[in-house]
């Protein structure tokens, strides 16, 4: 009865026409429908943009090397900071930041034979932590070139060198080219122009030859098991062979 009565009042209605909204009326209802969707795209590609940003200030930042030094006795700062300086004479500016950094990571190994339990309990402590930082820098592949106090012990312990020549030993059981080099053999390493390096003493400093302090390190080179390449790989590689360009 009520739906009749409503019928019988709108009899006469006629529907209303639809009016062609203006351009400013256009504009401001996309706006209430869509500002929320401008503002969070605004926001993703402000956030995007910084991202990118960092990610790219960041590899300018990072070295273009990373040498690995593994041994019993780590290198005087001086010494390590002139390897690098020197090192990066041979080097490319692979992130584009306008200079050559080389960068040489220590990794300190406990001698065995301490005769003082605290001395042994404290060197057994930091080399189980630079060990757990050199199987980081080996499972990583971040150092295509290392210096070696003991290159057998390393080989024995850590056994990922290949021959100088980049071949894998176990591809050439019978071939005689060695797995490393020493520093004091490369002509490419002898002929860099070295500084002295300084050890702080109690009253002073004491000065030494870095390139007789050098002369007596392996030089090796990590070998590749798959065909996955990068451009810190590819840069290590032409690294390696500047280094010991010379060498038969």
């Amino acid at each position: 009865m009520a739906g009749e009565y409503v019928r019988w009042l709108a009899r006469n209605e006629k529907p209303r026409e639809k009016r062609e909204l203006t351009p400013e009326e256009k504009r401001r209802n996309w706006w209430d429908y869509h500002k929320w969707h401008v503002v969070i795209a605004i926001v993703c590609a402000v956030l995007l943009a910084d991202v990118i940003y960092d990610a790219v200030q960041n590899r300018r930042n990072q070295p273009d090397y990373v040498v690995a030094y593994v041994g019993q006795t780590a290198l005087p700062d001086s010494l390590a900071r002139i390897a690098e300086e020197g090192l990066a004479q041979l080097g490319e500016d692979i992130n584009g930041n306008g200079e050559v950094r080389v960068e040489l990571r220590q990794f300190i190994i406990a001698e065995e034979d301490q005769t003082s339990v605290a001395i042994a309990l404290e060197d057994t402590q930091r080399g189980y932590a630079s060990s757990l930082l050199l199987q980081g820098n080996i499972e990583t592949v971040e150092s295509m070139v290392f210096l070696l106090e003991d290159p057998e012990l390393f080989a024995s312990a850590y056994p990922i060198l290949s021959r100088v020549d980049g071949t894998l030993p176990e591809d050439t059981p019978d071939s005689q080219v060695p797995l490393y080099h020493y520093w004091g053999d490369c002509p490419a390493l002898t002929g860099l122009e070295l500084p002295n390096f300084e050890v702080p003493v109690i009253h002073g400093t004491l000065e030494g030859d870095s390139q007789l302090a050098l002369s007596g390190l392996a030089v090796a080179r990590r070998g590749l098991w798959d065909d996955g390449t990068n451009d810190s790989i590819l840069a290590g590689i032409a690294l390696w062979e500047r280094m010991t360009e010379g060498m038969e």
